[in-house]
């Protein structure tokens, strides 16, 4: 699925408005975990946890429906790609709105979920791909969802490569939104702990509060 301009637009205004409990202004991060923070970026979450009966509003309908579509594509992926089931996205699996302002970048990193899904982002020149070029899965994935890309979860899950990328500054505003695909947080990975464990060691690198 692919959102317009307008469909950003219509999300954006809920997303980073006080009815929305998955706008944390004051949380910042360092996608690597590596103390290297995102000052400028500004992004904000839509995910079941923040569903509470104070943001049920016209404007969170609309972006609930992009949630559920979302979702309903990260389960084609998952099938396509033979994910076992019970790493197919959860609850916790989030739709991300982003806004750059001028000269706001994210460093070189991976994500940190099962894999992300572009929905919408209006300066492709702007993103780059930094691994992933010769990846069969991940071609295979892209045919299905353009713009797709691994993150650190599909190699705890399968072996698969993270795709690692990056946001460049530029001198005007930069919009986006992406799908994070998370799975259950009680499946329990290869490695023998819980998704909910792994995620909760890789979030407390990653972010913190202003």
């Amino acid at each position: 699925m692919k959102l317009t301009k307008s469909d950003y637009d219509r999300i954006h205004t809920y997303g980073f408005s006080e009815d929305n409990p998955g706008y944390k202004p004051e949380v910042i991060e360092s996608p690597n975990g590596d103390e290297k923070w995102d000052e400028k970026k500004k992004y904000a979450h839509i995910a079941p946890k923040y569903l509470t009966p104070h943001s049920v509003t016209a404007d969170a309908d609309e972006v609930w429906k992009v949630y559920n579509e979302a979702r309903k594509e990260s389960d084609r992926i998952c099938e396509a790609l033979d994910i076992p089931k019970e790493f197919w996205g959860g609850d916790d699996s989030t739709l991300r709105i982003l806004d750059y302002p001028p000269g706001a970048t994210t460093a070189p990193h991976t994500d940190f979920d099962l894999f992300t899904i572009c929905l919408y982002r209006d300066d492709m020149k702007a993103f780059k791909y930094l691994s992933g070029s010769g990846d069969s899965l991940l071609y295979k994935a892209r045919k299905i969802s353009p713009g797709l890309h691994f993150g650190e979860l599909m190699t705890e899950v399968n072996g698969a490569t993270a795709t690692k990328h990056e946001v460049l500054g530029t001198t005007n505003r930069q919009c986006s939104a992406v799908f994070f695909v998370v799975p259950d947080h009680k499946a329990k990975l290869p490695s023998g702990i819980t998704v909910g464990e792994w995620m909760e060691e890789r979030k407390s690198r990653s972010r913190k509060t202003k």
